[in-house]
């Protein structure tokens, strides 16, 4: 603070000698400048939003809702479960055999007189086919069918006759 009342004092003594007024006395006071206007600016973002930046937080999307999974109908029977067979047929000729009303799509266990033959699978209609070669002895066979999950069976009696050549 010395210095600078010094150096005020020595340029009034500069100006008095060159014949000068002394330009402290007219003018105003020092002011200090408001650092609200005096400090640079800063641009804004192009941000109607908030003036804060900071983490964004998502909006959430709504999910579009998907159909709730409709529970399987259980199987029901439309009557009882057939079985029928060539009814007569000549020794050493085929019979064609055929089951309805099984579960769709179920294993079916097939017997001959008690006797395992190859499992069969019902289709999409609880139906069957299975042909049968004809080379048993003659007299009456039962065939059975009988639905692996279902339980339901079905039972038919095929008669064999012998061949004269």
């Amino acid at each position: 603070m010395k210095r600078a009342l010094l150096a005020a004092m020595v340029a009034a003594a500069v100006l008095a000698v060159a014949g000068c007024d002394n330009p402290f006395e007219d003018d105003p006071a020092p002011r200090t400048p408001d650092p609200a206007t005096s400090a640079p600016k800063t641009p804004e973002p192009n941000n109607p939003g908030t003036k804060s930046p900071g983490r964004k937080v998502p909006v959430p999307v709504p999910k579009p809702e998907s159909p709730k999974p409709v529970p399987p109908k259980p199987w029901v029977p439309r009557g009882p479960a057939t079985l029928t067979g060539c009814g007569t047929f000549a020794q050493y000729s085929d019979c064609t055999f055929q089951g309805s009303n099984f579960k769709p799509g179920e294993k079916i266990y097939f017997l001959r007189d008690g006797s395992p033959l190859p499992d069969l699978t019902a289709d999409k209609e609880g139906r069957f086919t299975h042909v049968s070669a004809g080379s048993l002895r003659t007299g009456a066979h039962t065939y059975t069918a009988r639905g692996a999950q279902s339980g339901v069976t079905a039972r038919t009696t095929v008669r064999v006759t012998p061949v004269y050549f």
